[in-house]
């Protein structure tokens, strides 16, 4: 399956990404959980716990994306590509919306 991510981040700042079906057989869910957390962690938040797992997967797709900022993304940077990857081989829907300017993490 084909997946598509949209990272927005209001006033016309919004990034798609697609990423196939091969790119996304390279790498399991377990992979793309650690690489997000990995990257929750380097962008400096602790940890939460209490959360339901789905809930937790989202919280971090959209904290990373909140502190990245829009430029790496507008750069297609190799980063953005990473990111897109692992968050959809993660939540594994075929479209997935990260919209930060209102905090929500849709499919």
């Amino acid at each position: 399956m084909n997946h598509y991510l949209t990272v927005d981040f209001g006033d016309d700042l919004a990034y798609d990404f697609r990423v196939t079906a091969q790119d996304a057989a390279r790498i399991g869910p377990e992979a793309a959980q650690q690489w997000v957390e990995a990257e929750f962690l380097r962008a400096g938040f602790t940890p939460v716990t209490g959360m339901d797992p789905p809930q937790l997967a989202a919280d971090m797709i959209l904290k990373i994306a909140r502190v990245m900022g829009p430029e790496p993304f507008r750069a297609r940077s190799d980063w953005a590509q990473q990111y897109a990857l692992h968050v959809c081989v993660l939540v594994d829907r075929a479209n997935v919306t990260v919209d930060v300017d209102n905090a929500t993490v849709g499919f």
